[in-house]
């Protein structure tokens, strides 16, 4: 849409963008609209699930939004006290989050849920064994099959001999009501829009800053450099005690 609009601009037609899309994958910004409504979602839809895996010892996959950015992934994680998270930006294996599991159930933590986002397959390392296990299992499974939510549970549950269910929130993450800091970015950078172009100033995005809508060329925002809090991403995945 930015390219777009860059365009439209060097045709001569006035143009500002507004960063909407729920998967926070614009680096310029630090926020997009919708990002916040999404990730509560996601928060609700964990506990909810987390709630069930407590009272029945049972491990969950959860597979949220965002394409290409592991930003809703780590936020649902660090909100619900997830204990694993998977991402596109991380390397990762069938074999790690296993690993991850029966270590945690050693530590007794029977219910331990890990966070997959959309996308991370693009960045798992080559498994030989689960074609081979599925196709014992899964009678769709053919030779281009992918692993999905569903198939990963399955694989964890067979390599690490405990109960594991898969959930994919979907497109719920896409229909619920704006969260308020959603609501007043998307006052803010409106009115910021508006009161560019009545200035006649054009080819510009908005965005967020620490906190605070500003306002830049699209040329530099399509140009800003996709960023990862590799620390915050290694903090959420060190095994844990069952509190």
């Amino acid at each position: 849409s930015y390219k777009g609009a860059r365009e439209l601009c060097r045709l001569g037609i006035p143009c500002v963008g507004i960063p909407g899309t729920i998967d926070n994958d614009l680096h310029y910004t630090e926020m997009t609209l919708g990002f916040d409504t999404c990730v509560n979602v996601c928060v609700d839809a964990v506990r909810s699930i987390r709630a069930t895996s407590r009272s029945h010892d049972r491990r969950g996959v959860v597979q949220v939004m965002g394409r290409y950015c592991g930003d809703v992934a780590m936020q649902t994680a660090m909100a619900t006290g997830a204990e694993m998270v998977i991402v596109p930006e991380m390397e990762w294996s069938v074999e790690e989050i296993s690993n991850r599991f029966q270590e945690l159930t050693k530590q007794g933590n029977y219910r331990a849920t890990c966070i997959i986002s959309e996308h991370c397959w693009d960045n798992m390392k080559e498994i030989d064994t689960w074609r081979d296990y599925m196709h014992q299992y899964d009678p769709d499974i053919h030779e281009h099959s992918k692993i999905n939510a569903e198939r990963l549970a399955s694989m964890i549950q067979h390599m690490s001999g405990c109960e594991t269910r898969a959930t994919v929130v979907g497109y719920t993450q896409r229909g619920a009501d704006p969260t308020a800091r959603d609501c007043i970015f998307a006052f803010e950078a409106g009115a910021m829009a508006v009161e560019l172009l009545k200035q006649g100033i054009s080819n510009q995005v908005i965005g967020m800053k620490n906190g605070k809508t500003f306002h830049m060329p699209i040329e530099k925002a399509l140009a800003a450099k996709h960023t990862f809090n590799k620390k915050l991403y290694n903090t959420v995945n060190v095994f844990q005690p069952k509190k």
